[in-house]
Formats: C-alpha cells, structure tokens, sequence
C-alpha cells in the first residue's frame, strides 16, 4: 500500500508521478489537497481521496480491513462536510 499525500505538484511534477503510478502493482491512494482531481488520479489507476481521512480510510480499507468493523466515529465525514462548509474563511 501507498498513500501519497502532499501539497498540489508542480503540473510537470503530477505527470511524471501519475505515470509511475501506471506501472505500480501496490494499491496507491493519492490525495494531492487541491491538487488533481478524481478522474485524473483514477485514470492513472490509483484510488482518489480529496482529504486526509478520506486518504487515511481508503488505505485502511484497500488493505482488508471491512469498514463494518471500524469506528468510524473520529471519521464522522459527513459531520466534518457540514460544519466545515458553515465556517467562514477565516
């Protein structure tokens, strides 16, 4: 398993990344937060996450572990979705 997470790359930087992605036999989880959007890393064969739990979850469950076994409450993302949308900028 491999989960990438970083910064947005450079446009030059993303590409030689997703093309090594291509050829990697491991799960890959990439969340580039703001970066590369979900049909861009899924078509380069890697799993998308737009956060980092979100990133943390999909390792966790591209691993085996089923998701009906975790306590998904320190994950609550919808709860994080909703509060974070009602905050201001700053």
């Amino acid at each position: 398993m491999i989960v990438l997470i970083s910064k947005p790359p450079a446009a030059s930087v993303e590409k030689k990344i997703l093309d090594e992605v291509k050829h990697c036999t491991k799960p890959i989880v990439i969340c580039f937060i703001g970066g590369a959007d979900e049909k861009t890393v899924t078509a380069a064969g890697a799993h998308y996450a737009k956060t980092t739990k979100e990133a943390a979850l999909k390792a966790v469950l591209l691993s085996g572990i089923k998701e009906e076994t975790l306590d998904l409450h320190p994950l609550n993302i919808p709860l994080i979705e909703s509060v974070r949308k009602k905050l201001a900028p700053e």
